[in-house]
């Protein structure tokens, strides 16, 4: 099976506003994973593969923040 995040099993995330796709998008280009994000007003989030990624193979202080940051947040909102 091929790994998460590559052309051949892309990451893929349903987020709600354009904006939270953006910032996803923007995260995964940083790191050269592959996304796609759908964009659904009416369905529950879903960013578990993303958040598989940042946990697998970024170092721990930077994988913090960005859970502190773009997923956390988020979430406490909603």
């Amino acid at each position: 099976m091929a790994k998460l995040g590559t052309n051949n099993r892309p990451a893929i995330v349903r987020v709600r506003p354009l904006a939270r796709a953006e910032e996803i998008i923007a995260l995964c280009d940083k790191y050269g994973w592959q996304v796609i994000a759908g964009i659904e007003p009416g369905q529950p989030e879903n960013v578990e593969d993303v958040r598989k990624l940042v946990n697998r193979h970024l170092p721990l202080k930077v994988a913090w923040e960005i859970r502190r940051t773009l997923f956390q947040q988020k979430e406490m909102k909603e």
